[in-house]
């Protein structure tokens, strides 16, 4: 099973994440790694610091420095805060897991689909590595002092809170698949009921306990695996929507001709915008689908037993599919991810642009 993000946790422990093992279908943290994902965050940090000296000592706009060194210290921070709370709540993600492996035992799950989340996974691996390692070369390229450092730095800064990113969405995965399997066994598809009729299908006229236990599972892996990137998704909201902000303002209010610098601002707000829908639609889509199965549960054409006495038995099961609503959410239950969240962030990021514009258009008048 988690085989499948394999790809993701290599490259997040090598630019500084967790440093994972995977031994029999759990994870364990290698506390020598450990030590080594401590040192690149200290590196992290020394890079950041020399950027906002840097940058406090520019000859640019007041606005455009803060806002530089507000997302400079934000990334630092997401940097270090995950691989803290990572390492210290590890059994939670160990419990989420195994709470992934019982609903696999219970269900006859068996992720016919494993190789096509590998493969996914390790294209969006290569696909923000490579836009990274891009962004960084500019960065030499335009860079007046120290290129070595500031490029080496945007590597490793950059590519190391985006694979955390990405290890987070990889967990969710695993949720959203797992989800997805449970829809279709309370509600076939026509392709499946056929099937079922052929083969005489194991879960035809399945009991609400069973359906209730393994949603259980799922929804208690999906609130543990929450729970530990809570405050992580608070700050990861917060720095790819500032960076982008600034990013943006930095493009619009350059005057300069340095195109290198142009063409590195903007992919580095693609790759904004591509981190903050990694986070935002997988949370969207698994907690969309776990909704989904306590809908089709009731459904007419659910393959659930309907029967008087044997729904009088299981009101505890009842009242659970009635009273259950999963939902991913950031600050203890403060931000709820989902798509009006992207979009309420679109929309304040540009009424931000709007106001820093028409404010940046007033002093030079002035």
């Amino acid at each position: 099973m988690l085989n499948n993000i394999k790809p993701i946790l290599l490259v997040a422990q090598i630019f500084g994440g967790t440093p994972y093992k995977i031994f029999n279908n759990n994870l364990l943290i290698n506390k020598k790694a450990l030590i080594y994902s401590f040192l690149v965050n200290i590196i992290s940090l020394c890079i950041s610091a020399n950027s906002v000296l840097c940058t406090w000592f520019e000859n640019t706009d007041v606005k455009y420095r803060v806002l530089s060194i507000l997302r400079t210290v934000l990334g630092v921070v997401c940097l270090s805060t995950d691989t803290i709370i990572t390492s210290f709540w590890n059994h939670y993600i160990s419990s989420a897991i195994n709470n992934l492996c019982v609903y696999d035992l219970s269900a006859k799950f068996h992720g016919n689909t494993r190789n096509v989340i590998l493969n996914i996974c390790r294209i969006v691996v290569i696909l923000m590595t490579t836009n990274w390692i891009i962004v960084g070369y500019l960065t030499y390229l335009s860079a007046k002092t120290l290129p070595h450092f500031n490029a080496i730095g945007y590597c490793i800064f950059y590519i190391g809170n985006s694979m955390q990113v990405l290890k987070f969405c990889g967990f969710i995965l695993l949720v959203y698949q797992r989800f997805d399997h449970l829809s279709h066994l309370v509600q076939p598809t026509e392709h499946q009921i056929i099937n079922i009729k052929i083969i005489n299908h194991p879960w035809r006229n399945v009991k609400l306990q069973n359906i209730w236990s393994m949603h259980c599972n799922l929804s208690t892996a999906a609130e543990k695996i929450n729970c530990v990137f809570s405050i992580q998704l608070l700050l990861w909201l917060l720095n790819y929507s500032l960076n982008a902000l600034s990013r943006i303002y930095s493009i619009i209010n350059n005057e300069g001709n340095d195109i290198y610098l142009k063409i590195r601002d903007i992919l580095c707000v693609i790759g904004f915008f591509i981190n903050l829908l990694i986070i935002i639609l997988p949370c969207h889509f698994a907690s969309r689908r776990a909704n989904e199965v306590i809908e089709k549960v009731f459904s007419p054409t659910s393959v659930i037993q309907k029967k008087t006495d044997i729904l009088k038995e299981n009101n505890v099961a009842i009242a659970y599919f009635c009273a259950k609503k999963v939902s991913f959410t950031a600050a203890a239950g403060f931000i709820h991810i989902n798509l009006p969240l992207l979009i309420s962030i679109f929309g304040a990021m540009t009424t931000y642009l709007v106001i820093l514009h028409k404010s940046s258009a007033d002093n030079e008048n002035y």
